[in-house]
């Protein structure tokens, strides 16, 4: 196959999606929790007695569940009882509708619960509460909400956090905890939504079996070597799609897209596909054996 024609296809089955994009600044950053702390995140919002729902959830949602072949087992309880240094924003019982979050569980349907929901009310900094103007803060699936801790507003995301002491500023010894009176919205970007519409499917099922994970050894940290292989403590990946562009992911952004159904992909497909033909098999020559293999 001609490098052109590689070229040529890449563009023509991309050429429907029309993408702009306008960036902006976000102003994240971590702050360290001066006041006495005393228990866990996890042990205080047990404590707190009005979130029963959303710690049922938490127990149940496993953190970062991919299907890349990694096992993976740690739910967010245990992640609220670790060292991990975290942000809690949790709704109070009877706010929200927990029983659906908790069936998509029971259908094991983890990556919605998690990505639409727990994530969408964590944030992997310490905010306890004491800014004099609104920050915008970088939540644990990548979305920014606005945190407002001014006495007259006192909003996360604009649901109300709950104005008694006993239930916002919650310091713990490894971050803070808010009592929201709702549950925080999720907004889909360009590439979650075309998960949402069925006129969309056959263009997001191209585009998720085009998603990569890769392991960034140089982000991860190094435990003990085994038999000359280096066992990470903790490994860090990096998920990106080779077709789809990256601003569609990019939440700090304003972008907009023309995408087509499937009726308009799967003639565009058709179209370019006639330039490709491929052979039963080919032969290539084998380096290490000195031999040819089909």
């Amino acid at each position: 196959m001609k490098p052109t024609n590689i070229k040529w296809l890449s563009r023509c089955l991309i050429a429907s999606l029309a993408f702009v994009s306008f960036s902006s600044c976000s102003d994240d950053h971590f702050d360290i929790n001066s006041t006495n702390a005393s228990g866990t995140l996890w042990e205080n919002l047990l404590a707190t007695q009005k979130c029963d729902s959303f710690a049922m959830i938490l127990q149940k949602t496993i953190v970062n569940k991919k299907d890349y072949g990694i096992p993976s087992t740690l739910t967010y309880d245990n992640l609220l009882k670790s060292t991990k240094v975290l942000t809690v924003w949790a709704p109070q019982d009877g706010s929200y509708n927990a029983a659906h979050w908790l069936n998509l569980l029971e259908q094991g349907d983890n990556e919605t619960v998690e990505t639409q929901f727990v994530a969408n009310h964590i944030a992997y900094f310490n905010y306890n509460g004491s800014y004099p103007v609104v920050k915008k803060i970088l939540l644990a699936n990548s979305k920014f909400a606005t945190y407002d801790d001014a006495a007259a507003t006192n909003t996360f995301n604009s649901v109300p956090i709950l104005n008694d002491p006993a239930y916002k500023n919650i310091a713990s010894t490894n971050g803070t905890l808010h009592v929201l009176d709702g549950a925080s919205s999720f907004y889909y970007n360009l590439r979650e939504i075309l998960s949402v519409y069925p006129e969309l499917s056959d263009l997001y099922k191209y585009v998720e079996s085009r998603d990569t994970l890769v392991f960034l050894p140089g982000a991860s940290t190094p435990g003990t070597t085994v038999n000359g292989e280096i066992h990470y403590v903790d490994s860090v990946f990096l998920e990106y799609n080779k077709v789809y562009p990256i601003i569609s992911t990019n939440e700090d952004s304003l972008s907009a897209a023309i995408l087509p159904g499937n009726e308009a992909w799967a003639e565009a497909l058709a179209k370019v596909s006639q330039s490709f033909n491929y052979k039963n098999n080919y032969y290539y020559f084998d380096y290490n054996r000195s031999t040819t293999t089909p």
